[in-house]
């Protein structure tokens, strides 16, 4: 049995393998390749640790079996446990054999030769891969152990394919995809724990697909990081298998069973299913993305917050008839909460999507359902979930698209700004009521000086009975909101100078800060009734193919 005292090292992504999970990945892997592939496939861990997922396999011949890591220490510890066991660098040893090809035909190898003669052996046993490498990148390693900790053969390899050459766990996979492609046994299989979201992550889309262009998953499980002791973050992990990928087509959907520790019993929870964003939000943003680079123009300015703006100073682009900017980095419940919003600009950290007059519906759209997803399921399981393409066919879909407006301009994550900067005069282009603004400036020139594309879809949108009933109870209460905030705005910006625009059109993000100093009671009843517009579309959303059902749903 392994020792349970043993303490794994976190600051180098290194966590104990829970007995349930080491035993999941065991049975998800005999239903791939069959209840004695322990016997059939020659196995290799190369990250062994502390030997918890070998543990658990039906090994009848120790020669079937390869366990090595890093620290010599660890197989000291572990004598008793099955297999061959030897120290080896997986980032560093036998790698230039790899990269030099005049090293892999003579040099020396560390690795045991029964291990080489295997891989060199066109007819030989396939080999699988059988591991839970680290999950860390080389600047937090860099930061426990000193600048050079991190640094190998492998990540010197990899250079030219971004961020992804920081990560261990991709350094552990690139590793294996450089020895299927040089060595003669092409049969190479992998049964991997590993975050979900290096499935879809956009800053690791170059690796991903080489990677997936040789091997496919054929089943996974996931589950959320805590079942693992001393992991924090919202993130999910999933288990996975996989194969040889003959035809090279490489996976953009996923589809797991998501377990969950309940009762002391590691069970089947429901479907999850999740994509990346490599082909994926072309094809749901496609209206978004529809303009081509040749009408990309630097921006004027950037914004750090609903209320600061900046020089472009790094030269964010984007589109010539742009009318505001999306802010979107991931694809789950999470990356929504943090590294999502629709604003006047782009902003500071880039991943701007422009918003125009032809993709301004389903602009709004894609982050009004995202951040209502956000203050609506609550349970933490539900962070990392990925949400999918929806049927744009669907009637669900329909009513959805039309209440977009009403949902995208007064979400949480709103930032339109109407201000002066650096000597030069933006206006507003997401006012939602010409009427209300023509109340609160009395000025008619000043009026015809604003954009009102916006408002004028919206009052479409009201006229012709498409938004919901909430939402047209919560439409007609921003009204009253808005003149008493407007009717506080001088006293306020004098308490809160830090969100004077010195200019007339008071957006959302000011009218929501306004109300809660002054006017308390009744920004709890905005939040109440906006909450109601929310509750009746989430199932619309369900409905449409954005999200699997989920039985948490906040009813604060």
């Amino acid at each position: 049995m392994p020792n349970l005292n043993y303490e794994p090292t976190s600051d180098l992504g290194e966590f104990y393998t829970p007995v349930r999970v080491s035993k999941s990945l065991r049975t998800l892997t005999a239903s791939v390749l069959g209840e004695n592939f322990e016997n059939e496939y020659v196995i290799w861990d190369c990250c062994c640790g502390h030997f918890a997922l070998t543990h658990e396999l039906n090994i009848l011949d120790d020669s079937n079996l390869y366990c090595s890591t890093l620290r010599a220490e660890d197989i000291d510890g572990f004598q008793e446990e099955k297999g061959i066991k030897f120290q080896y660098d997986f980032l560093n040893d036998d790698v230039e054999k790899l990269l030099d090809t005049s090293e892999f035909m003579f040099g020396e190898y560390k690795m045991p030769s029964s291990l080489l003669d295997t891989l060199n052996n066109s007819n030989g046993k396939p080999i699988l891969f059988y591991i839970n490498p680290p999950y860390a990148s080389i600047s937090s390693l860099s930061g426990w152990r000193g600048s050079g900790f991190g640094v190998n053969l492998i990540t010197q390899a990899m250079s030219g394919i971004g961020t992804t050459s920081s990560q261990l766990l991709f350094q552990f996979l690139y590793r294996i995809r450089l020895m299927k492609k040089l060595y003669a046994n092409k049969k190479i299989y992998i049964s991997i724990i590993m975050p979900t979201n290096y499935l879809t992550m956009t800053s690791f889309n170059v690796f991903r697909k080489d990677f997936l262009s040789e091997f496919k998953i054929v089943k996974g499980i996931c589950y959320r990081g805590k079942e693992f002791e001393k992991v924090v973050g919202e993130f999910m992990i999933g288990n996975m298998v996989f194969t040889p990928n003959d035809d090279k087509t490489v996976q953009t959907d996923f589809d797991f069973t998501y377990y969950e520790t309940i009762n002391g019993e590691f069970k089947e929870v429901h479907k999850y299913s999740l994509y990346s964003l490599d082909k994926k939000e072309e094809k749901e943003l496609d209206e978004l993305v529809s303009y081509t680079k040749e009408n990309y123009v630097v921006a004027p300015v950037i914004m750090k917050s609903g209320i600061m703006l900046l020089e472009n100073k790094t030269k964010i682009r984007w589109d010539i008839d742009a009318i505001g900017s999306v802010f979107n980095s991931g694809n789950t419940i999470a990356t929504a909460k943090k590294k999502l919003s629709i604003m006047s600009f782009p902003y500071t950290e880039g991943c701007s999507i422009s918003v125009t007059k032809k993709n301004y519906r389903d602009a709004m759209l894609f982050v009004g359902v995202r951040l209502m997803c956000v203050s609506m399921i609550k349970h933490e399981r539900n962070c990392d979930i990925e949400f999918m393409y929806p049927n744009k066919q669907s009637e669900a879909y329909k009513v959805l698209r039309d209440n977009a407006l009403l949902i995208g301009l007064f979400t949480a994550n709103t930032h339109f700004i109407d201000c002066e900067f650096n000597g030069k005069r933006y206006y507003n282009k997401f006012l939602h009521s010409k009427g209300l603004y023509r109340e609160l400036f009395g000025n008619e020139e000043e009026l015809e000086k604003y954009d009102w594309f916006i408002a004028t879809e919206l009052d479409k949108d009201l006229a012709e009975n498409k938004i919901l009933p909430s939402g047209v109870a919560f439409y007609k209460e921003l009204s009253r909101l808005f003149k008493l905030a407007y009717s506080k705005k001088e006293e306020f910006y004098k308490l809160h100078p830090e969100y004077q625009t010195n200019c007339n059109g008071i957006a959302f993000y000011q009218v929501k800060n306004i109300l809660k100093e002054f006017f308390k009671e009744e920004y709890k009843e905005y939040w109440r009734i906006y909450r109601n517009y929310e509750k009746d579309l989430i199932p619309y959303v369900y409905k449409a193919g954005y999200l699997n059902e989920l039985p948490e749903v906040s009813r604060d």
